[in-house]
């Protein structure tokens, strides 16, 4: 045994003084003069018109305009305290959060598509959706009725929504006081020609026996 403890240790000493010049390691540091990737801007890909329901808002509370109509001026007076300018964007007060974002009519439209088939959708009803909305942050006055509007239009809303099995009016009961005093009289067709020629179908139905 210690014979060969002695040959470990000489191994080991042999290793030891053995350098490895060849193998060390550089690290090599470069300083750049100037960004390798320069920033980009992103740039808003939803284009609203220039004329929306904020836009007399806007022009009030930025530059203290009103428009020319009495009525009109005297609603953007009225409406003002309720709103604010911050970045460029008009925000509403809100009773859930700070500040709500406004949206245009094209952003709205992007808004409940996502809200409701998007990454973020459920497909719940109007209701869900504009209340979901309002927690993610925007606003815009006719939200409840653009979003009954357009989710109305959505292939998936017809398919996931509540039929309506309610008459539109009461039905009427056709009495007869007794047989043969009342019938109808209908033709069917065209059917798929039978022998002779003959397609069509009268039918006669008694309303008392029916």
């Amino acid at each position: 045994m210690c014979g060969e403890a002695k040959k470990k240790a000489d191994a080991l000493r042999k290793l030891a003084s053995i350098t490895f010049a060849h193998l060390e390691k550089e690290v090599l540091v470069k300083v750049l003069e100037k960004r390798s990737i320069e920033v980009k801007e992103v740039n808003d890909l939803i284009m609203e018109e220039e004329s929306t329901w904020m836009k007399p808002l806007k022009e009030y509370l930025e530059l203290d305009i009103l428009p020319k109509d009495k009525k009109e001026a005297r609603k953007v007076r009225i409406k003002a305290p309720s709103y604010k300018l911050m970045n460029g964007g008009l925000y509403q007060k809100s009773f859930l959060t700070l500040w709500l974002q406004c949206a245009g009519p094209n952003q709205a439209s992007m808004v409940i598509k996502e809200m409701h088939e998007g990454i973020c959708g459920l497909y719940f009803g109007p209701r869900s959706i504009v209340a979901k909305i309002l927690r993610m942050g925007y606003y815009w006055p006719t939200m409840h009725e653009d979003t009954v509007t357009l989710m109305r239009t959505y292939e998936s809303f017809q398919i996931h929504t509540k039929v309506q099995k309610q008459q539109k009016q009461e039905l009427m009961s056709v009495l007869s006081a007794w047989p043969l005093s009342k019938r109808g009289i209908d033709i069917v067709g065209p059917l798929t020609e039978a022998p002779g020629g003959y397609k069509w179908l009268v039918v006669a139905i008694d309303y008392f026996m029916k």
